[in-house]
């Protein structure tokens, strides 16, 4: 079947010599990237609390604070280091429940293909599981997605110190 987000890629074979076809499925989801997240996760917790200056973050570490103007306010986010809380509020803003039409389906009810064969993880995707310690340097890796979530748990269950610390001096603020 032909997708509309699908095309042709080919891509030298080190192994067998030559150029493989393989097809490629790309797919974009507005304000669902990195920045827009983070600032999405910071205006529903500022909601959740509108006459505070001060507002417990679950999506930084225990010790990490971060001053942002969010809803019109300055806020002072401080990191409560708690994964489960986190990724409540993630899976609430990837709005899973809408109607799925044509399955299967990722955020907001929207068709995604499924993933067959190998996945290769680009830009966010690499520089979080590198800084999760689960990639060395450069280096390509196979990982499953319960390796991630497990890394992910104990990571951003660190404190501030603890987390810089296990990233060996590569210190990434937002990995969580």
């Amino acid at each position: 079947p032909v997708k509309g987000s699908e095309f042709p890629v080919y891509m030298r074979s080190w192994t067998h010599g030559g150029w493989t076809r393989r097809a490629l499925y790309s797919a974009s989801h507005m304000q669902f990237g990195v920045e827009a997240m983070r600032r999405r996760v910071r205006e529903r917790l500022a909601a959740a609390e509108p006459m505070a200056r001060e507002v417990g973050n679950p999506c930084l570490p225990r010790g990490d604070n971060r001053t942002a103007e969010t809803l019109g306010r300055q806020v002072d986010f401080v990191g409560t280091g708690d994964p489960s809380g986190c990724s409540a509020i993630v899976h609430h803003l990837l709005h899973t429940e809408y109607e799925c039409l044509l399955e299967p389906c990722s955020i907001m009810g929207r068709y995604m293909a499924r993933a067959t064969g190998r996945f290769y993880a680009i830009n966010g995707f690499f520089w979080t599981v590198r800084g999760l310690g689960l990639l060395n340097g450069n280096s390509s890796g196979v990982l499953t997605p319960a390796r991630i979530l497990n890394a992910t748990r104990v990571f951003c269950g660190m404190t501030k110190d603890q987390a810089r610390a296990a990233m060996q001096g590569e210190w990434l603020p937002n990995t969580c």
